[in-house]
């Protein structure tokens, strides 16, 4: 998958014939009067199909959308923070794929060239279908528990055959979906296609949030009520840069552009932390029948604290 969607992120613009065909310019009313001048041959010679609200090269003539890349950033610091908690491979593997998303997206406002867009919206489409994996898994796991036994007890899965279709039909359908967007570029058939796999999600978790053995640990719905506000908050940001963007550039009194785009990515950014916790918040309930401790760094960022009650240190 990865190889098949990457083939023209490092050619440069001589062999731009070698990549799939040329998108369309995005429409006018979203171009910056700067959209023409940059660092990058590509910006202007195989341009992406979406631009944001935040004026191009303004700041410096090397970043097309200075606070769009920057915000980016915190997207894979969020990543690199999970990689040091992640409790196993399925954790781990979640981080690595957000720190790509995030490095992705920075390319991508940092050039507004075509070919790093998709490197952009791929890796988010990786993310999605990863989470709804791992929450299929924790769905699997919840019937199949054993309750009377102690801590730990599981039994196996109670519909094997399907349980491993599930895994061909996913691996499947994201191969087809990622190649099919990298190569034909949509625009409002791909926001549409994240948005329903992100509606997907939560009600998975909500779900799982009601299920036994879950259900009986506050610290599931508290997490599960903080993910929903700040996608949520972050949703509605998205939607007023994208389209409110005449709006927002003129405020009045001279007020300058909040640059919404970056708030959604720092929304995002902190959506993605407390889905990721509440994952391993709800395997660690599942395996220890017990309530795991959250550290909250500045207030605001949950780490899970992986080691049973018994064996926890001061």
């Amino acid at each position: 998958i990865i190889f098949s969607t990457i083939p023209c992120y490092f050619l440069p613009p001589t062999l731009f014939f070698l990549c799939p065909t040329t998108p369309p310019p995005p429409p006018t009313a979203l171009l910056s009067p700067m959209a023409s001048v940059g660092f990058f041959p590509c910006t202007t010679q195989w341009p992406s199909t979406i631009d944001w609200c935040e004026t191009n090269f303004t700041l410096t003539p090397s970043v097309a959308e200075f606070w769009n890349t920057i915000s980016s950033l915190f997207i894979s610091a969020v990543g690199a923070l999970g990689i040091f908690y992640a409790s196993d491979l399925a954790f781990l593997t979640l981080s690595i794929v957000l720190i790509i998303t995030g490095l992705g997206s920075a390319l991508f406002h940092g050039t507004l060239c075509y070919p790093w867009q998709i490197a952009d919206e791929v890796p988010m489409m990786w993310l999605a279908l990863l989470w709804l994996y791992v929450l299929l898994t924790l769905e699997e796991a919840a019937p199949g528990t054993d309750k009377g036994k102690g801590k730990g007890k599981e039994k196996g899965s109670q519909h094997p055959l399907l349980w491993r279709a599930l895994h061909v039909v996913m691996f499947v359908y994201c191969a087809f979906v990622c190649v099919l967007h990298a190569w034909a570029g949509f625009v409002l058939t791909f926001q549409a296609h994240f948005i329903g796999l992100l509606l997907l999600g939560v009600a998975l978790m909500v779900r799982l949030t009601f299920r036994q053995p879950f259900s009986s640990y506050p610290v599931l719905k508290q997490l599960l009520v903080r993910f929903f506000v700040v996608t949520f908050a972050a949703c509605m940001v998205w939607l007023m840069d994208y389209h409110g963007c005449a709006l927002v550039s003129r405020l009045p009194w001279g007020l300058p552009n909040p640059q919404l785009h970056s708030w959604w990515h720092v929304g995002m950014g902190c959506a993605a932390l407390y889905s990721g916790t509440f994952l391993e918040c709800a395997r660690f309930v599942h395996r220890n029948r017990e309530e795991p401790r959250l550290w909250w760094l500045f207030g605001v960022l949950p780490l899970v604290d992986h080691l049973p009650g018994g064996k926890r240190k001061n």
